[in-house]
């Protein structure tokens, strides 16, 4: 009895696929999901806040997500080519990211300069 009520509630809750990247391209798709998610939470506990200010809170949220996404467009980077320097790639690293939260911002009626500071890393 006590088996098949366990095995109820692990079938119950099923992560979504987006919560467990492995390729680059996933965890791209990770920072947009994790950006998309905490916006409609915030907007949802605090309507009051705005469009704004939830997206601001989403993106402090995901800055986690943010800082593993970019370690690993830069790891697949140096594996990739190996001959470019560290500044070149946190370079495209940070200009991939920051096309996800500029089509972020964009889907919430904001400009990307709204959401604040990307990451808690300079």
């Amino acid at each position: 009895m006590i088996i098949s009520l366990l095995s109820l509630l692990v079938a119950a809750y099923q992560p979504h696929p987006r919560e467990h990247p492995k390729a680059t391209l996933e965890w791209l798709d990770h920072y947009d999901y994790c950006l998309d998610v905490n916006f409609a939470q915030v907007l949802e506990t605090n309507p009051a806040g705005g469009a704004e200010e939830a997206a601001k809170r989403a993106v402090i949220r995901c800055w986690p997500v943010h800082v593993s996404t970019k370690k690993k467009l830069i790891s697949d980077l140096v594996e990739e080519d190996g001959e470019s320097d560290a500044n070149e790639r946190e370079e495209i690293a940070n200009r991939l990211l920051t096309i996800v939260a500029t089509a972020f911002a964009a889907r919430v009626g904001l400009k990307a300069v709204e959401l604040g500071p990307l990451s808690p890393m300079p």
